[in-house]
């Protein structure tokens, strides 16, 4: 417990758990749009913490962050660990098209496809460039740049470790420094460090973070006790398992579960009918 303690007063931005409550904040979240995005932020809805997203039945699904939409729609995410086997430039793709596939309801035209921007906030360089942004669109035509396909989807993903920072955005610059663990000083930097503090300063966030902390401590002590002797890969593989069987047996709900495992709703349901066996 006291592990957990110490790590509570540590934690920062850059936690996923922490990144999640911050920008809920409806005025910090549209002033964080405008500085990435450059376009007028005008009235968002409520930031929409861990929503999840469907293609088809039975087909892969998407875990988001953090949603929001006005007359566009914004996926933003908080990459700490660079994920090999889930690479950005495929993941990107994915979302895009997902995101799309639930914008448009049956029978609606194409016309009312929202830009879609797919926002990365990493705490290393996935392009080993050392820009602090790389901006992408699907716009120009390859033997023709004076056409425009325009297919409204624009991928962002911002780099904590940027080498080179000419012509980006001090205050976007600072909110990165402030990202990568450096003091806030830019106001955009400041603003959301008052966030974190505030946020953390909630009894009930506290105990979220804590509660959470140690059944994924646990899950981690039991799946090295079995993969010790079939495998760290299988290991592994049961960490989240077990973290679903330890909230279920709290009596916590698939909500609950969803939202700090990141299962999908059919996956629970499954480990809880092997429980029943």
């Amino acid at each position: 417990m006291q592990n957990v303690e110490m790590r509570w007063q540590d934690v920062g931005i850059s936690n996923n758990f922490i990144f999640i409550h911050v920008l809920q904040n409806k005025s910090l979240a549209s002033k964080f749009l405008k500085l990435i995005t450059h376009i007028e932020i005008v009235d968002i809805d409520t930031p929409k913490p861990e929503k999840y997203f469907d293609s088809f039945i039975d087909a892969k699904s998407i875990k988001s962050d953090i949603y929001i939409s006005d007359k566009n729609i914004y996926n933003i995410e908080c990459q700490v660990k660079n994920e090999k086997k889930d690479p950005l430039n495929l993941r990107q793709r994915f979302i895009h098209s997902t995101l799309s596939v639930n914008s448009l309801d049956k029978g609606k035209k194409y016309e009312k496809l929202q830009n879609n921007f797919v926002i990365f906030i990493c705490k290393y360089d996935y392009f080993n460039c050392g820009f602090p942004v790389y901006e992408f669109n699907n716009k120009k035509c390859e033997k023709h740049e004076n056409i425009e396909l325009n297919d409204l989807t624009h991928t962002i993903i911002l780099n904590s470790t940027y080498k080179y920072k000419d012509g980006v955005d001090p205050d976007l610059l600072g909110f990165l420094d402030y990202f990568n663990g450096s003091e806030p000083k830019s106001e955009i930097a400041k603003e959301t460090s008052d966030e974190v503090q505030r946020v953390k300063s909630k009894n009930t966030i506290k105990e979220q973070f804590m509660n959470l902390s140690m059944m994924i401590r646990d899950a981690e002590v039991n799946a090295y006790d079995d993969g010790y002797n079939s495998g760290f890969d299988s290991g592994s593989k049961n960490t989240k398992i077990e973290i679903v069987k330890n909230m279920l047996n709290d009596n916590k709900s698939i909500d609950e579960i969803m939202k700090y495992t990141h299962l999908t709703e059919s996956e629970i349901h499954n480990i809880r009918l092997s429980m029943q066996q």
